[in-house]
């Protein structure tokens, strides 16, 4: 009942769906797996209801927030917001608040970057919903007094 999703340059196994009493089995797998992942320069991130498969590169979040930033070219009015759920999120927590953006953790507000920690995807949703509404309310607002 695990749930491999193949996100392009990175695999995803989730084992949230598994009956308790084969779970152990199954980590004990996945265990001989990440040994293995290691030989072939692949790293194994362990995350709340999952693991993560990815190449073993220098490369954070932060890192490809900062490419995709310098490739867009924006103005300086803009504001950052990211949201994110697990470790490999922290750098890009770190890079949204150097540039005084919203960086929002969702799920455990264990050691984190973020300014702001959330409970449920449901609730980051309807903050970014809240955040357009807004958005949307001022931009039609400096529309009429033009």
């Amino acid at each position: 009942n695990a749930i491999l999703e193949d996100h392009g340059l990175s695999l995803c196994l989730h084992w949230h769906t598994v009956p308790a009493d084969q779970r152990k089995r199954l980590f004990d797998i996945v265990d001989d797996i990440c040994d293995v992942a290691k030989l072939h320069h692949l790293q194994c991130r362990t995350m709340p209801t999952s693991w993560e498969f990815v190449p073993r590169v220098d490369w954070t979040k932060g890192d490809a927030l900062q490419a995709i930033d310098a490739r867009l070219g924006l103005s300086d009015e803009r504001t950052y917001i990211f949201g994110g759920d697990t470790s490999g999120d922290e750098a890009a927590f770190q890079w949204v608040n150097k540039r005084d953006g919203i960086s929002i953790k969702v799920g455990a507000a264990d050691d984190t970057a973020a300014q702001y920690v959330l409970a449920h995807p449901y609730d980051l949703r309807a903050v970014l919903e809240q955040l357009l509404e807004t958005r949307r309310s001022a931009a039609a607002t400096k529309t009429l007094q033009r």
